[in-house]
């Protein structure tokens, strides 16, 4: 075998499971990774608005992303992406539509704005362009080049962890063996070896352990 074919052979099919326009489907982009660039927060997109809105529970939403090959950091960001979108539903529950109109399936309580955006829209505008934001932040990889128009940016840069978080400690599985690591926030490990070496490991090339 070729040194050309062996690349190839790496290559595979994005397993975020969701398609260009946030919701669950088969994604064919192509990656040496799990995840195609910024696929991996739009799964996380996603599943986060799946559980807010209670479509399934946490565990199982954590789990799909655990089964498509996210780390703990996507775990994490998850986990306050579904915290974050609890709240706003949360706030928006005390607001009243006047009982006009069909509920938007987003926040379910504003009306469906099917007049500028279709017959088969199921959002209100605002839910509608917070949507279309939510795509662009991750298409257009804002995760690693913030844009100041960007209101995703936004609320990630005002819930931004401080810097002198103690970074995660955990027991990680590589190979056949666990070691006590420390996670830093993209996930990746640092361990001791049975040598007594200082090692450090790519999250996804490990599990762990719970």
């Amino acid at each position: 075998m070729t040194g050309t074919e062996t690349t190839a052979s790496k290559v595979r099919n994005c397993s975020c499971n969701t398609r260009p326009s946030g919701k669950e489907g088969q994604c064919d982009a192509q990656t040496k990774k799990s995840f195609a660039q910024g696929h991996d927060a739009r799964m996380s997109s996603r599943v986060a608005t799946a559980i807010a809105t209670k479509q399934v529970t946490m565990e199982q939403g954590l789990e799909e992303i655990r089964k498509a090959g996210g780390g703990p950091a996507l775990i994490s960001k998850t986990q306050w992406s579904v915290a974050l979108r609890a709240k706003k539903l949360a706030a928006k529950s005390g607001s009243k539509n006047g009982g006009r109109g069909t509920k938007c399936a987003e926040c379910g309580k504003r009306s469906v704005d099917k007049s500028t955006q279709g017959k088969d829209s199921t959002m209100c505008t605002q839910c509608f362009e917070y949507a279309g934001w939510e795509n662009t932040h991750n298409d257009d990889g804002h995760e690693t080049n913030m844009n100041a128009d960007c209101p995703i940016c936004a609320e990630l840069l005002n819930n931004e962890p401080e810097a002198d978080d103690e970074p995660a400690t955990v027991t990680i599985k590589l190979g056949r063996w666990t070691y006590p690591a420390t996670l830093d926030a993209k996930g990746d490990a640092t361990y001791t070896n049975r040598r007594g070496e200082q090692m450090s490991a790519t999250a996804g090339t490990f599990s762990v352990q719970k």
